[in-house]
Formats: structure tokens, sequence, C-alpha cells
């Protein structure tokens, strides 16, 4: 069984998508749920459930409930997939201090917050946690490009 936060979109869209095609039971959640239900619907076509829980990653109170919820229909929790990513594509110097916040908030804090929520339950089974981070980095000439969401993922030993 395994949650992929950031699974309504994106590469961890794929990455829920690729373990249900090898017959991992999967529970997906983001923010928005038609995206989640789009994703969902993919994966059913493709032969697999999967359950699709909005919740916010940056709110602690939501990953506990998500994390209940899947190990209420499923029993058990084996993979926790730490997909969920803010990022803004620009330089650092026109990044925003605001941006930046967002962007910890939503890598670090929400890791950390999905993390903390399905500790206890991976535990359990000996499960294993996945921290996923793409950053992507142009080079420019006497510019430095903005790229906060590597260093988070480096952040958190789990």
């Amino acid at each position: 069984m395994a949650l992929v936060t950031g699974g309504g979109s994106g590469i961890c869209r794929g990455i829920a998508s690729a373990l249900a095609a090898h017959g991992c039971r999967v529970a997906i959640t983001s923010r928005r749920q038609e995206r989640l239900d789009a994703a969902a619907s993919d994966i059913a076509a493709a032969g697999q459930d999967a359950l699709a829980l909005a919740g916010d990653v940056r709110s602690f109170a939501d990953m506990e409930r998500v994390v209940g919820e899947v190990v209420g229909r499923f029993g058990a929790l084996d993979i926790l997939v730490n997909g969920a990513a803010g990022n803004f594509v620009c330089l650092a110097e026109e990044l925003s201090p605001n941006g930046f916040g967002t962007i910890v908030d939503i890598d670090l804090k929400g890791t950390f917050n999905a993390s903390r929520a399905a500790v206890a339950h991976l535990r359990a089974r000996r499960g294993v946690v996945l921290n996923v981070s793409a950053s992507s980095v142009t080079p420019c000439s006497g510019r430095a490009p903005a790229v906060p969401a590597s260093p988070p993922s480096g952040s958190l030993r789990t």
C-alpha cells in the first residue's frame, strides 16, 4: 500500500501510476480534488483502484486525516512517496521572500508533516519513505537560477 503526495499531477502522478501498474494499491493526495479524480480515473482505466484524498501537506492535521483514511481503508501503509512540491521557475533574484516561504512550506514542512503522520504505520510494517525532489538548472551567464526545491529535500532524513 502506497501513499503518494502530489499524486494528482506531474512526476508523482506518474509514480502513482507506475506503482499501480506493478500491482501496488495506491492512495494519492494533493490540494485539488479534480486533479486527483482525473489521476485516479487513469489508474482505474489501467486496472487498479486508487484512493483520491484531497489534503494539503502544509497542514499536519490534513496529513493525519489522509493517513488515517488510507490505513482505515487498506489496513496498512507500506510506502510513503513525498512528492508534493511548489516551485517558481525564475532566477533567484526574481523569487520573492513570500514565494520562497511557500516552497519551504510545501517541500520541507510538507515532507515533515506527511512523514510524521505516517511514521508509526510505516515502522509497524518496516515500510519505506521516498522523498522526491526535482530541479532544473539552466546555466545563465552571471545570473543564479532559483532551485529552492532541492535544499529542502536534503534537510530531512527519514
